[in-house]
């Protein structure tokens, strides 16, 4: 896996620095351009070693005009024109006039020899220093080039993502050789398979008929549970809930003792809403309002009755911040009674 890693780094590298080159030498052509570039012209392009090609077919004709002076033939100069490192825009290109090179021809003609060789040997000279200039030229754009590529792996360099990068620890080294193991072991257990088109098939389709038999499995269970849970006597469910309204009434004794009538109203209600759910008056509901519960008694029943004059009783104790006193707390043991015998 750190084997992995490393490779994975080094791609990533690679394919950072090859776009960078991409862009960078974009960049250098531009500058190039900028530098070197004559406006755009209607001139013949050549390419810069048909340039050269054609600077020693000049220097020809110049060494055989010194020569001989009917070798002084200004037609055989050829056109002005441009030369392109590229085709693209921003390419290093430059026009090159050879007008100079026509009239130093055509007066050859006219003069003597000494003046004829010394007129030919300037013309030579200057085609040698356009040799030179387009060598340069190219050095500079390559150097160039190179300056603004460098320039621009600088600068991705120094981004913030670059500078994150931190020594292995311990649990890196450690969690890298147990993935190594586990890759491991997986690439062994599949390379012991058959090979064969079914193996994959198969080996899918049994994940999923393991994952169905496990819910059914589980549903199961769940079902198992709600079955034991609803087995439970009615008699011995009627005892729990009657223990815990018991035990409200109980806690509204304590409250009184401690003359909290307020709290004692409080705990004799829930006393009654409990033992109510235990004979199955409602299903249990704790999101219910007090009223709420008042309908789903038989209407007009003893029952209802009870319960409505200590639903409103507490209502306007517990909600109400009314001031509660003992004779309250007589009222709603009194109505608790009435449900109990009801």
């Amino acid at each position: 896996m750190m084997v992995e890693r490393r490779v994975m780094r080094i791609l990533v590298f690679c394919l950072l620095a090859a776009h960078s080159a991409c862009c960078l030498g974009q960049g250098a052509n531009q500058v190039v351009s900028s530098t070197f570039d004559s406006p755009p012209s209607d001139l013949k392009v050549v390419s810069k070693q048909q340039y050269l090609a054609e600077i020693q077919q000049l220097q020809a004709l110049v060494a055989s005009c010194k020569a001989k002076a009917d070798a002084c033939d200004a037609g055989k100069v050829g056109d002005d024109v441009t030369v392109a490192s590229g085709t693209l825009p921003g390419d290093f290109r430059f026009d090159v006039r050879r007008g100079w090179l026509r009239n130093a021809l055509n007066d050859a003609k006219s003069k003597g020899e000494q003046e004829r060789a010394e007129s030919m040997a300037k013309a030579s000279d200057r085609l040698d220093a356009d040799v030179q200039e387009a060598a340069a030229s190219a050095q500079s754009a390559t150097i160039a080039t190179g300056k603004l590529a460098r320039a621009k792996a600088d600068a991705i360099l120094s981004r913030g993502e670059f500078r994150t990068v931190q020594p292995e620890g311990w649990l890196d080294r450690e969690s890298g050789l147990v993935e190594l193991w586990l890759s491991t072991l997986i690439d062994s257990f599949f390379s012991r398979l058959p090979h064969s088109s079914l193996t994959a098939p198969l080996i899918e389709w049994g994940l999923l008929v393991a994952a169905a038999v496990a819910l059914i499995v589980w549903a199961w269970r769940v079902t198992q549970q709600q079955r034991v849970e609803l087995s439970v006597p009615d008699a011995d469910r009627q005892m729990v809930w009657q223990k815990e309204s018991d035990d409200w009434a109980r806690l509204a004794e304590a409250r009184a003792a401690a003359e909290d009538w307020r709290e004692a109203v409080h705990c004799l209600y829930w006393a009654a809403i409990v033992m109510l759910e235990g004979r199955r008056m409602w299903r249990p509901n704790r999101a219910r309002t007090p009223r709420e519960y008042l309908p789903l008694l038989e209407a007009g029943s003893p029952r209802q009755r009870a319960l409505g004059g200590l639903t409103r009783l507490f209502e306007r104790i517990w909600y109400g911040l009314r001031p509660a006193a003992r004779r309250d707390f007589e009222q709603a043991q009194a109505l608790l009674d009435e449900l109990k015998a009801a």
